[in-house]
């Protein structure tokens, strides 16, 4: 989505500045405007790349815990089957509330920082 809106910012001021007199051209150059301007609201709103660098993480610690207990290592090392199942699942249970709980983080942290930024700027200058 980054690169859309990079692209289509990139793009805007190409359009407007070609020597061409056609409706089609302002046309244009309205809707990838509005685009752009959309994919960076979204951006701002849902917070993407912070959300994916929580969600990359524990996916990557999820498929890291499988291979561990698919092949009895780590914390399953000298664990019966059930003992070992068990306990993986205690551990993934606990893996997903940590990272709800850190994309919730996320969320409102940022959300919070936003809120406070006008009245911080005007406390400046």
């Amino acid at each position: 989505m980054r690169a859309i809106t990079v692209i289509g910012s990139a793009v805007v001021p190409v359009l407007v500045n070609l020597p061409f007199d056609d409706s089609a051209i302002r046309y244009l150059t309205t809707v990838v405007s509005l685009v752009v301007v959309i994919l960076i609201s979204l951006e701002s709103v849902f917070h993407f790349r912070e959300q994916w660098k929580n969600y990359r993480s524990t996916e990557q610690w999820l498929a890291k815990e499988y291979f561990n207990f698919v092949t009895g290592e780590g914390p399953y090392r000298n664990q019966d089957e059930k003992e070992a199942f068990l306990n993986f699942v205690d551990r993934i249970e606990n893996a997903i509330a940590s990272e709800n709980a850190s994309t919730l983080n996320v969320m409102t942290t940022l959300s919070e920082k936003k809120a406070e930024a006008p009245a911080g700027h005007g406390k400046d200058g």
